[in-house]
């Protein structure tokens, strides 16, 4: 008897082992999901979507068409009658390129959403690449047999076009704030570079040997093509130069998008659509099996062309409900609502920002006391505070400007213990920086 106890002692303790060390085990990270809209019907060989507005090749009238469609009030509008090879909406503008074969040439045109006027900007054989950010429109077109294709840079407001001032036979620009990238022949074969337009200086990203191409842009981190037959997706950090090949497992890779940490692209042989959460560090197929092609993103909405029309996933992250909260090692601080409110952020989950700065303020506790309070925005920390104020509160001033979706606060307490809080916002309009912190 005393030997049977002694054995169900022994498992005993060896069950409350196991279950000790599965508590300790890191947990699994949990997936995406994702809501789907069909948008449209004949429509979006080329499309472009920002914030609330979709923007799209159609087949309307009996012709060929340009629509704008509004998510906010499910409606859609004709705004041109014209063949069109690339479009980007942005503030109160469409801009689209008009393939116009008469004249063996592109032609650029600027569709004002408010005037609902249409005005031509620019002309060429080989006018391509257009890419909007703010005020700034940027595309790639001929100039002469001397500088062969040159970037040029329009401002939509001040209707003011220049051309960088960099080396000879560029093409395929993307503009993020003051940041240019686009592919460059001056060597020979497909470099990526970055020209900065406020200082005016460029800088060369790539050493790799073949072509790489087709950039895009968002924050600090690049991605291209590269690779034998660009079958291949690179990332590269503007900031830390930390570059890395993002595991897709499509081997014809298409068109590649980037917004915060999602990264959408395409299958072009077997026609899927796919996104990438670098943060997540898993693929997600959003549609196979189908006519899917050209996909583009802006916040949490994904839209691409879907068997000759308009289709949109919108992703949904764990948490969405509320504050994402993830303890790291030990026990860390805890959130408190914020004085007043039912919320331990005063940011809720999608909340449109529309100021300049916008300070965040959250309330952590810890029996041990708060070291530091980290805030992140689109994986920059922008922010650490030490000192709370009367209230327990802690609090950062963020630059709209510069970083947009992906909030993430670290609370440290005087163990080394952290926990994590995250939200996600949108900044609707960027605005200039026209404070400072408040304290």
């Amino acid at each position: 008897m005393k030997r049977s106890l002694t054995i169900w002692r022994i498992l005993s303790i060896l069950l409350c082992f196991l279950f000790y060390m599965i508590s300790l085990s890191p947990t699994k990270a949990a997936d995406l999901e994702f809501t789907f809209t069909d948008i449209a019907n004949n429509a979006g060989s080329v499309l472009d979507i920002y914030h609330d507005k979709i923007a799209y090749s159609c087949w309307r009238e009996n012709q060929d068409s340009v629509c704008l469609y509004d998510l906010s009030t499910e409606s859609e509008t004709i705004i041109s009658h014209k063949q069109i090879s690339e479009i980007q909406v942005g503030d109160n503008q469409v801009v689209y390129t008009y393939s116009n074969w008469d004249a063996n040439k592109f032609e650029l045109y600027v569709y004002d959403i408010n005037s609902q006027q249409e005005e031509m900007i620019d002309s060429g054989q080989n006018l391509s690449g257009i890419d909007i950010y703010g005020d700034n429109l940027v595309y790639a077109n001929y100039t002469d047999e001397v500088t062969g294709d040159d970037i040029y840079i329009y401002n939509l407001t001040q209707k003011h076009l220049n051309v960088l001032n960099i080396a000879d036979d560029q093409f395929s620009p993307a503009i993020y704030g003051s940041s240019v990238v686009y592919e460059d022949y001056r060597n020979g074969n497909g470099e990526i570079y970055v020209y900065n337009i406020e200082t005016q200086n460029e800088k060369r990203l790539t050493t790799q040997a073949g072509n790489q191409t087709y950039p895009r842009i968002y924050g600090n981190n690049v991605i291209y093509r590269s690779g034998q037959n660009n079958r291949d997706l690179i990332y590269y950090n503007l900031s830390t130069e930390e570059t890395f090949e993002i595991p897709i497992t499509t081997n014809h890779l298409g068109g590649a998008r980037i917004y915060g940490d999602i990264v959408a692209y395409y299958d072009s042989t077997a026609a899927d659509v796919f996104i990438y959460d670098l943060a997540g560090e898993k693929e997600y197929t959003l549609e196979a099996n189908a006519i899917a092609y050209w996909p583009e993103i802006y916040g949490d909405n994904i839209v691409w062309q879907h068997n000759w029309g308009v289709r949109m996933a919108t992703i949904i992250y764990p948490g969405e409900n509320g504050p994402t909260l993830v303890s790291h090692g030990e026990e860390g601080p805890t959130f408190s609502n914020l004085p007043g409110t039912n919320q331990p952020i005063n940011i809720s989950e999608g909340q449109v920002i529309t100021t300049n700065p916008y300070v965040i303020q959250v309330r952590p506790l810890d029996d041990s006391g708060i070291e530091k309070v980290e805030f992140y925005v689109d994986d920059q920390l922008i922010c650490t505070d030490t000192q709370a104020d009367g209230n327990g509160v802690y609090d950062c001033s963020w630059n709209t400007s510069l970083y947009h979706t992906r909030i993430k606060i670290i609370a440290y307490n005087t163990l080394g213990n952290t926990t994590t809080l995250s939200k996600n916002a949108v900044v609707y309009p960027i605005l200039p920086e026209t404070g400072a912190r408040l304290k």
